[in-house]
């Protein structure tokens, strides 16, 4: 592609061939965006960037502290270059003047004979329109060229290659989680640029692809930012525009079924068939090598307001979740956000947390709150009936034992235990055959020796230490202790009493909390 006039371009034109480059050599690849006639000190204060701008120095030729000022100026300005006519009102440029200008790379032309500036500027201006204009034309048939790719089988090769093809450089492209798409250029030796690209090196440009403030990839071209002319940077950029857009295609382009459709449903309790669930991943392009299986429930006092936000809720997960390189497969059931996350790397439990933290900041600008449950992972995917098992446990507890916000399967600790036998009916014969004679004591004695055990049991047994915690002196402690020995046993304070007590006392907390329905009669004891 031609792309837009530099300095080095203008200077090959009928109206600069009797122009000479004096300084700033290594501008020239410079793009220049007007021709622009001044003669004020101030002309840096009256550009947009990338002019060249035509002078005679008149008013500040003489003075070389001015000179200077004035090109320092327009450099800060961003102008691409100065010419300078020579032999009306400037005689000679001061060495200063060169010095400044091949330190800063800012080429400065001299005219050696009088020229005509209007003629000068309107013919290269109209150089410039028509430059743009064909910038723009060579633009849009660059767009309808990925507009082909993305409809091809393999879209993110096919846009790397074009986009080589085009700058004639090579370029890269890393995705997440995933090997980087190179395509090489036939002038550049490829172990260098893969290692360049590996390193992150200086001589190469790197442009970060973002959507919804996360970084998905990045794509590499060859030569640094100065070393891209303005119509390669153009399409640069419009290229990262289309690989954004078809990143947040392939994210989304997935129905968001509010409701769980049944493959799914069967799945999570563990009733599908093998041939049938690699069916339905295979189409949502889910049928890759998982690391691990995650399942999250989030729920919230308004369950309409969950079906509500469905839509904006799973879009916004997906594109978090993608950022840190795993896939999520958002639905409702039982009144619950459910997600269930593809891992394909060791996970960062921050990040999840993170994630979760700026959902919960969402509940709350719309007044709303949440409990948000993580099950335990698992390796295989015929077992993701274990981690919404596990979830759903964990969502239990956090209506139940918890008050934070987010609760992990992993930090609910005794509880692990607790509720299997929850579950199956046997909680209470086991915590009151462990516990039922001093619960019996303390119904009829209106006492608290359970108190007394649980602050005994947690101080690791020791006496000075539990008499202070309970404001009593130390012989009432030593009645009590002579009591439960009678109730419970000698032994209670040795392992494994002593852990089967202290469980049998969190299984007590865990009944009470939930308003369990005692079965039992309690004992008189005499």
């Amino acid at each position: 592609m031609k792309g837009l006039l530099t300095i080095e371009s203008i200077l090959h034109t009928k109206d600069f061939k009797n122009a000479k480059l004096i300084g700033g050599h290594t501008g020239i690849l410079k793009s220049v965006s007007w021709v622009h006639i001044s003669e004020s000190p101030h002309l840096g204060d009256y550009l947009n960037g990338g002019e060249l701008i035509l002078c005679t120095g008149l008013g500040w030729q003489e003075n070389e502290e001015m000179f200077v000022t004035v090109i320092k100026k327009a450099i800060a300005a961003g102008a691409s270059g100065i010419c300078i006519e020579l032999g009306q009102f400037t005689f000679h440029i001061p060495q200063a003047v060169i010095d400044l200008a091949n330190e800063e790379g800012f080429p400065v032309i001299i005219f050696q004979e009088l020229v005509k500036f209007l003629d000068v500027s309107r013919n290269i201006n109209i150089h410039i329109i028509q430059s743009r204009y064909n910038v723009l034309t060579e633009l849009e048939e660059y767009s309808k060229l990925l507009n082909e790719v993305l409809l091809s089988n393999t879209p993110y090769q096919k846009m790397i290659d074009t986009l080589c093809l085009t700058i004639k450089r090579s370029v890269a492209f890393e995705m997440m989680n995933t090997e980087p798409i190179i395509s090489f250029y036939k002038t550049l030796d490829k172990q260098t640029f893969k290692k360049s690209v590996a390193e992150a090196s200086e001589s190469i440009s790197s442009f970060p692809i973002e959507l919804l403030d996360n970084q998905y990839g990045v794509l590499y071209v060859d030569g640094s930012l100065d070393a891209l002319s303005e119509m390669d940077s153009s399409i640069v950029k419009r290229t990262v525009q289309t690989l954004g857009q078809l990143i947040f295609r392939d994210i989304y382009s997935n129905d968001h079924h509010m409701e769980v459709p049944d493959w799914i449903k069967d799945w999570i309790l563990g009733t599908i068939g093998a041939d049938q669930l690699m069916i339905n991943l295979k189409k949502l392009n889910l049928d890759k090598d998982v690391s691990e299986f995650i399942v999250i429930m989030i729920d919230s006092p308004d369950a309409q307001f969950l079906k509500d936000e469905f839509k904006y809720l799973s879009i916004f997960l997906k594109s978090q979740f993608k950022a840190i390189g795993i896939d999520l497969l958002p639905f409702i059931y039982n009144h619950q956000l459910t997600c269930i996350l593809f891992t394909y790397k060791d996970w960062n439990r921050v990040d999840i947390v993170n994630i979760l933290e700026r959902i919960e900041d969402y509940f709350k600008k719309k007044q709303q709150s949440l409990k948000a449950a993580i099950g335990r992972p698992v390796q295989s995917l015929y077992k993701l009936s274990l981690a919404y098992k596990t979830a759903n446990e964990v969502m239990f507890f956090h209506n139940t034992m918890y008050k934070q916000t987010l609760l992990f399967y992993q930090d609910i600790y005794i509880y692990r235990l607790i509720y299997p036998l929850y579950e199956k009916g046997i909680l209470e014969d086991y915590m009151l055959d462990h516990l039922g004679p001093v619960i019996d004591y303390d119904y009829q004695f209106n006492s608290n020796l359970i108190e007394t055990l649980r602050v005994y049991l947690y101080n690791n047994c020791s006496k000075k230490v539990t008499a202070t915690a309970l404001h009593i002196v130390r012989q009432s402690l030593y009645y009590r202790l002579d009591r439960m020995k009678e109730l419970i046993g000698e032994d209670f304070d040795e392992f494994p009493k002593k852990t089967a007590l202290e469980t049998a006392l969190v299984a007590l907390d865990f009944l009470n909390a939930i308003g369990y329905d005692w079965k039992y009669s309690k004992k008189k004891i005499t």
